[in-house]
């Protein structure tokens, strides 16, 4: 079977109240930031929570059934 090409990522946690929690969840102020149909840009929510790009972690924003959710993720191989 052939691979599907992307990244996968681990959910480490969902992100509830993200003033109070993104300082705690990305001490050094590092994170990669993406969104996808999410409310604001990437670029929007570094500025908001004063984030910088790098890190292995990665700060995900998207739009689900339950409305705008934030993620705190990590890069995963994929493999089991």
């Amino acid at each position: 079977m052939g691979q599907i090409p992307g990244r996968v990522f681990e959910i480490l946690s969902e992100i509830n109240q993200p003033k109070k929690e993104i300082k705690k969840l990305f001490p050094s102020g590092k994170a990669n930031v993406l969104t996808r149909n999410y409310s604001m840009s990437a670029d929007e929510l570094k500025k908001k929570f004063r984030l910088k790009d790098g890190g292995e972690d990665f700060l995900i924003g998207s739009q689900t059934v339950r409305g705008f959710q934030l993620w705190h993720c990590r890069r995963s191989s994929g493999r089991k």
